[in-house]
């Protein structure tokens, strides 16, 4: 579906921490370093910008995403 065949006051939404659904505060572009992190607790990537992945820049691929929180 294109952007503009919504309504422009519809409700934006993800998954909750536990359950339920929270709302989408924020829409931006940011800059993420993919598989960053290996344990199963913590989401894959880490933002480009923390200090694991500055302190080792070539270690990490750094791709532009779609920031929604």
């Amino acid at each position: 579906m294109r952007n503009n065949q919504f309504d422009p006051k519809l409700q934006v939404i993800t998954c909750g921490y536990e359950g339920g659904y929270i709302d989408i505060d924020d829409v931006g572009p940011t800059k993420i370093a993919l598989n960053v992190h290996k344990a199963w607790y913590y989401g894959p990537h880490e933002a480009a910008d923390d200090y694991k992945v500055k302190d080792t820049p070539n270690k990490f691929t750094i791709v532009d995403a779609v920031f929604l929180g």
